[in-house]
């Protein structure tokens, strides 16, 4: 009996480390130059889809105490494009940048699969 016990009890350890969800999204940050001025440096944060499909419903940086710039240069037609929420086949990325001056504790990145969080 107490055999047994100890052997379940080690399964309900063991378990919900093998079947632990891969994250969907590879998460970075990098310093570039600004293009407008480039003495000044800016911080981006990119995140690439490791899935079939994924869609990235928001990018959180420190708890939402450094914004992020969601509406890129790009337009279609006359209207700009928002990077998020944007849906990413396997391998394809998004890039945002933090808006002003921000050091970077952790990166949350909602998607249609859960969150998921990178602490630096």
């Amino acid at each position: 009996m107490k055999t047994a016990m100890s052997i379940l009890a080690v399964a309900l350890v063991v378990s919900p480390l093998l079947h632990a969800a891969e994250a969907p999204v590879r998460i970075g940050l990098e310093q570039v130059k600004n293009p407008y001025y480039p003495n000044l440096h800016q911080q981006r944060v990119h995140v690439q889809s490791l899935t079939d499909s994924v869609t990235i419903n928001d990018v959180v940086v420190n708890r939402g105490n450094c914004p992020i710039q969601k509406m890129p240069t790009v337009y279609a037609g006359s209207k700009p494009v928002a990077l998020v929420p944007s849906t990413l086949p396997y391998g394809k990325e998004i890039a945002v940048y933090i808006k002003g001056p921000c050091s970077v504790a952790e990166i949350n990145v909602i998607t249609s699969q859960g969150d998921w969080l990178m602490k630096y």
